[in-house]
């Protein structure tokens, strides 16, 4: 039996992995239409004169121990070595009134804390005796945080957090795929404050228990570029960059691919780890039903700009901060702000420069000069930058959008 495993980003190489390991006997071939492998995982070292590179990631730079697939996986592959323990979440910070405010953990600072009204304080607080949600329904991750803690926490800082992420309206947002955990934590405890308890409690027995622990979130030394790197070199079937699939048509034999590089391909079996987007274009004659239900699956366009600037020129309030979300009545050209070597304190990145922070941005923004992107960040009070680099994601909000994520690397020195 032969594969075709269609996407080389790390859904794409994840599943050949997976295969290989799991059904040796089975052949495959695994076709990425862009030059490189990896998708979204994209991993730059920027010299710029100094004695240390930095590591700059692109997409994501960080993983959550807490879905098992990431931590198993890079033990699998032999990269143990390469971990590096972020920080918790402690450091992230809500823009409001032109001002990073600090996000309350507990109960003092929650009290003390600006962001929220009295009005919205007392709202929140009686979040326990709102009723739990039985049903198994969707809703939006905006609905679900008005339902529990009502619409002031939302706007200020639940929304700008968890809707940051993705770079996307809450009210838009499936809670059951984008944050299905609070959806957990409502049906098992009857509501978030309850479990947010009960799990302190298992944490601290956890502490006293003479079992490791990985920490909550990970990063690689070298970047998420390794684990890309270390996952193509153990692959053994056949792949191929620079090989779009253009259409599939069903035949005796399995399935006939069609290729942009002109050639024709055939399999037994498919996996697509594509947009849905995509999947949706290249299943619409063979499973014109699948089609039609992923071309409902909306998609948002992202671009990150990474910055890094001179460390003593960084105020020291910033060095404590891990990120800091930015609402939409903040009326700001920037989504959000990552300070990567806050995040990551022991990997390379963290130099005499100080690679200070990823935006997350939509594409008005990302359209816009470098003056105007920095006039977002006022607030930060720092020098000019050192060096500057965007990436950009562009999906489209449709099946009818283009079929490959675009991608754009531009490099400035200041």
């Amino acid at each position: 039996m032969n594969i075709a495993i269609i996407g080389g980003g790390i859904t794409g190489l994840s599943a050949a992995y997976a295969l290989q390991t799991t059904h040796p006997e089975i052949d495959y071939c695994l076709l990425e239409s862009d030059a490189r492998w990896g998708g979204k995982m994209v991993t730059a070292t920027v010299q710029n004169g100094a004695a240390h590179p930095l590591i700059i990631d692109g997409g994501p730079d960080t993983f959550v121990t807490r879905k098992r697939e990431v931590w198993e996986l890079v033990h699998a592959l032999g990269l143990a070595e390469e971990i590096t323990p972020g920080s918790e979440t402690r450091g992230i910070y809500v823009l409001h009134g032109g001002k990073p405010i600090k996000v309350p953990l507990n109960p003092v600072a929650f009290i003390s804390s600006p962001i929220l009204s009295l009005r919205g304080k007392l709202r929140m607080a009686a979040e326990p005796f709102v009723p739990a949600r039985r049903d198994d329904a969707d809703e939006s991750l905006g609905e679900f945080v008005s339902r529990r803690l009502g619409r002031e926490a939302l706007e200020r800082f639940v929304g700008p957090i968890l809707g940051g992420i993705y770079n996307t309206d809450p009210n838009h947002q499936s809670i059951l795929v984008t944050s299905p955990i609070m959806r957990q934590m409502e049906a098992e405890y009857g509501g978030l404050f309850r479990a947010t308890f009960a799990r302190l409690r298992q944490a601290q027995q956890a502490k006293t228990s003479p079992q490791e622990r990985p920490p909550r979130f990970i990063g690689l030394k070298g970047g998420a570029g390794v684990l890309v790197k270390a996952l193509v070199a153990r692959l053994t079937g056949d792949l191929h960059l620079n090989a779009g699939v253009e259409w599939i048509a069903a035949d005796a034999a399995g399935y006939r691919l069609s290729l942009t590089n002109g050639s024709i391909i055939h399999a037994e079996g498919l996996i697509l780890a594509t947009p849905a987007n995509v999947a949706a274009r290249l299943l619409a004659e063979v499973a014109p039903q699948a089609a039609a239900d992923l071309a409902k699956i909306k998609h948002v366009n992202i671009g990150t700009i990474s910055i890094a600037f001179d460390k003593a020129a960084i105020p020291p309030e910033l060095l404590t901060m891990q990120g800091v979300m930015i609402p939409r009545r903040e009326r700001r050209r920037i989504d959000a702000v990552t300070f990567t070597s806050n995040k990551d304190p022991t990997a390379p990145r963290k130099t005499n420069f100080w690679c200070a922070c990823s935006l997350a941005v939509a594409t008005p923004t990302w359209r816009a000069s470098r003056t105007r992107i920095c006039c977002g960040l006022c607030w930060m009070n720092c020098a000019p930058c050192w060096a500057w680099r965007r990436n950009r994601w562009s999906i489209g909000p449709s099946a009818g959008a283009r079929a490959t994520p675009r991608r754009r690397w531009v490099t400035w020195s200041w």
